[in-house]
């Protein structure tokens, strides 16, 4: 890759991990009214957008690591 900046296509893939299984495990939990897996899935969701949201401004410096988006 050009300058060694991190390619589009491994920050989508793990993206779409983190958000399609879980999205998917979450409404199931919640279809079958199972109140522990719920749990465990909300706490999930607070933990990946804390992430998220903390990433956002430190995303250039962070991007510099070799398999950060991996990671």
């Amino acid at each position: 890759m050009a300058g060694g900046r991190p390619g589009v296509f491994p920050s989508l893939v793990v993206s779409l991990a983190g958000l399609l299984y879980p999205a998917y495990c979450s409404s199931k939990a919640l279809q079958e009214k199972d109140l522990e897996t719920s749990t465990q899935w909300l706490a999930y969701w607070i933990v990946y957008t804390t992430f998220t949201v903390v990433e956002g401004p430190f995303y250039g410096m962070l991007s510099m690591f070799p398999f950060y988006a991996e990671l």
